[in-house]
């Protein structure tokens, strides 16, 4: 690819911070600053995703919601994304050590996390996966990193591909024919999520039953969305009408980004 190819010369690779699409994540420390980086390990029998993510990474660089690009190496077996680290941990950790939000909190939450699809929107970039465990936090600022299941997208035309963590999909990736709406639903799941520790389309913890995609996907487009116990019984009307406004079904009747900022 042409890359550069001192990669353990110029970073000392530490912990494990994760596993992102497609690639594992690891602590750096660079040699001659100190200074941490994450990099991301990506199997070269995959040169154009690697490729496409830099792509996505470079068109963001100069947003302050997107994780920055610092440098690329490769080897005989893989290529090597390097950005700078994000340490503050995701929503996914911070809602197992704190519980469910409150209903400030998640509002706090969905417009960090609103800023950030708006980022990509911007630049024509579909983000396609909006979860708790993306973005990571500082608990002051988000910060999108994994653009795995992104794409380049242009507002007229259509996408097609099935892309996503399944349980975030909207109704319309199903289907095969969608826009960036589908990043306002995968926002309403995760407000969901982590107001009532749930997905709204599973009762109690029956999501945690083995499921296949077909059984996952007829959840989605069609089981009801319930905002009738526990903590949704203290939400505001506003609240309730904003996340269920997130999850409506039709895209063309759920929130655009901008009614929801």
């Amino acid at each position: 690819l042409g890359w550069r190819t001192d990669l353990r010369e110029t970073y000392v690779q530490g912990k494990a911070l994760g596993t992102g699409s497609f690639g594992k994540v690891h602590l750096g420390i660079h040699a001659a600053t100190g200074e941490e980086v994450a990099i991301k390990t990506l199997p070269k029998e995959r040169p154009r995703l690697s490729r496409a993510k830099l792509t996505l990474l470079d068109r963001l660089s100069d947003s302050p919601r997107v994780v920055q690009l610092l440098d690329c190496f490769e080897d005989e077996d893989n290529v090597y994304i390097v950005t700078e680290a994000c340490r503050g941990g995701d929503l996914q950790k911070f809602s197992e050590t704190y519980g469910p939000l409150t209903e400030r909190c998640l509002a706090l939450v969905a417009l960090e996390v609103l800023q950030v699809v708006q980022s990509c929107h911007r630049l024509g970039i579909l983000h396609g996966d909006v979860k708790p465990g993306e973005p990571p936090c500082t608990f002051k600022t988000f910060r999108a990193v994994d653009f795995g299941c992104s794409q380049l997208h242009y507002r007229h035309t259509r996408l097609s591909k099935r892309s996503g963590t399944p349980v975030y999909m909207a109704p319309e990736i199903f289907k095969r024919d969608y826009s960036f709406e589908v990043d306002i639903w995968s926002t309403g799941v995760l407000l969901y999520q982590l107001f009532c520790r749930q997905f709204p389309f599973w009762q109690g913890d029956s999501y945690n039953k083995a499921l296949s995609l077909d059984e996952v996907a007829k959840a989605i487009t069609e089981a009801e969305i319930r905002m009738d116990f526990g903590p949704w019984l203290t939400m505001s009307q506003e609240g309730l009408s904003f996340v269920r406004g997130c999850l409506h079904r039709d895209p063309a009747q759920r929130l655009t980004l901008d009614e929801a900022l």
